[in-house]
């Protein structure tokens, strides 16, 4: 049976995940249905800013030597695309830099993923339950 975890990257990093989305996407593609997963995580730091944390997934992941093919990718970016943010969150957003303002006044500020790594120390385990563990460095 899989699981889906977010884990502390350090034991410095000292957070609560707030909020969690999950969304399995099935699109189709050349000659086969490609599967994307988006993951959607609001933190509150408690002591100072989170350097990194990690997502255990409940499957494997391709990986490719392609660049232009990325096995994990951060879509900060595009969600603070005021056209694309009022898509995500289905009501209207005001961009202010790297921050979201909500239609009921609320802000969100969006960090981006500098960096993802397959960890490769358990990757014989994981493969086999086939699950796969990511660390996402924010800094």
């Amino acid at each position: 049976m899989g699981s889906f975890a977010v884990l502390h990257g350090d034991e410095d990093d000292d957070f609560i995940v707030e909020n969690c989305h999950l969304n399995l996407w099935s699109l189709s593609g050349f000659m086969r249905r490609v599967l994307y997963f988006d993951v959607g995580i609001k933190f509150v730091a408690q002591s100072h800013p989170i350097s990194k944390f990690q997502v255990l997934l409940p499957f494997d992941v391709e990986t490719s030597d392609v660049a232009a093919v990325p096995s994990a990718e951060d879509i900060s970016a595009r969600i603070t695309n005021e056209r694309v943010g009022s898509l995500i969150f289905g009501e209207p957003v005001t961009a202010v830099g790297t921050t979201l303002r909500l239609a009921d006044g609320s802000t969100l500020p969006v960090a981006a993923v500098k960096a993802f790594e397959k960890e490769a120390a358990d990757a014989k385990e994981l493969s086999r339950a086939r699950m796969s563990l990511w660390t996402c460095r924010l800094s």
